[in-house]
């Protein structure tokens, strides 16, 4: 496989990552040291998909970058919330992430 294309499949697994991280953050208070340990993973990992990000933009136009990282991100964390975090999947988020990803078919091909 291509090493860009790994790179984009990072990208999006590092913000499903600092997204998961954030929501464990959530459940704790300002007062509690976890908040700012998870927080701050969260952060980072944000810093790197932000890098990640511009070094990609050189090699893809961002009509097809942008849209393949955010649904494909979507996709990934509803994945996480459901399995992670017991969220509730409805048909209608259902039928949603399907159209995300016959988007990003679309968009790639």
């Amino acid at each position: 496989m291509d090493t860009k294309l790994l790179l984009i499949f990072l990208t999006i697994i590092m913000t499903a990552v600092a997204q998961v991280s954030l929501k464990k953050g959530a459940f704790y208070t300002l007062q509690q040291k976890e908040f700012y340990i998870f927080v701050s993973i969260g952060a980072l990992i944000y810093i790197g998909t932000f890098f990640l990000q511009v070094y990609l933009l050189k090699y893809f136009d961002v009509s097809k970058l942008t849209p393949v990282l955010t649904i494909g991100s979507m996709l990934l964390i509803v994945l996480l919330g459901v399995i992670l975090f017991a969220e509730s999947f409805t048909l209608k988020q259902g039928a949603g992430v399907f159209l995300g990803a016959v988007a990003i078919y679309l968009i790639l091909n």
